[in-house]
């Protein structure tokens, strides 16, 4: 499982009250989670490798109006090296 997390910057206009993100996997959206306006680090999320996700963000306003989606879509892969491995080497001996 390979897991993401999601931050975004603060919303520009002073009248969001409220985020909303939605994360889709391989077309099946998840329940959509809602924030508060000012939150900017929007949690992790867990996918298989190979997946296509689709990440979508929306601010609304206090009128009720929502801004044009911030979408980020992607297919899952491990990209992390493992850990360099440890190796030492002493000095034995001097002839």
């Amino acid at each position: 499982m390979l897991f993401y997390a999601v931050s975004a910057a603060p919303p520009t206009d002073k009248d969001v009250v409220a985020r909303t993100l939605t994360v889709t996997v391989n077309g099946e959206a998840r329940e959509p989670v809602s924030f508060a306006a000012d939150t900017t680090d929007l949690g992790e999320f867990g996918v298989i490798e190979g997946d296509v996700v689709v990440v979508v963000l929306v601010d609304t306003d206090d009128a009720g109006n929502t801004s044009a989606p911030a979408e980020v879509t992607f297919t899952a892969a491990d990209t992390i090296p493992p850990v360099a491995p440890e190796l030492g080497v002493t000095l034995v001996r001097e002839e």
